[in-house]
């Protein structure tokens, strides 16, 4: 499975977002941080945010749309990623780790995890992860 970006630190990470969102610096530390237009600038800015992301080497080109209520805009994850997830799902790696900022929303403790009985409940999470994904306005 292709590697996916990472984050350290969520809350951070967060705000860097809404900075971007909104224009307003959100990590009130002094720095500005105007969208970025290319993967240098995004690196750069997590680097300065102190977010702790690591981008995969494998990605290679960046692309920001920010849109509005009145826009439904679908984000199709790639395909590989898709069938690589579906893969090492069936193929018994039965967990579906998420970030640990899930945990407390949940009433459970830092870094707890779904616990699926099956496969395929594994495989229905991921179906819902996905299509949420899809059609989120976060915020």
């Amino acid at each position: 499975m292709s590697e996916r970006m990472r984050v350290a630190n969520w809350d951070r990470w967060g705000k860097l977002v809404k900075s971007w969102a909104t224009g307003e610096n959100r990590l009130e530390d002094g720095n500005s941080y105007p969208i970025p237009r290319s993967l240098e600038e995004f690196k750069a800015q997590c680097a300065m945010a102190q977010v702790g992301a690591t981008i995969p080497p494998e990605i290679k080109a960046f692309a920001v749309m920010q849109y509005d209520p009145n826009t439904l805009v679908l984000r199709l994850p790639p395909k590989a990623r898709v069938e690589a997830s579906e893969q090492s799902i069936r193929a018994g790696h039965g967990s579906y780790p998420l970030p640990e900022f899930y945990g407390p929303a949940f009433a459970q403790a830092y870094g707890a995890q779904p616990n699926f009985r099956t496969i395929d409940e594994v495989l229905a999470f991921n179906d819902m992860r996905v299509g949420d994904y899809t059609i989120a306005y976060c915020g």
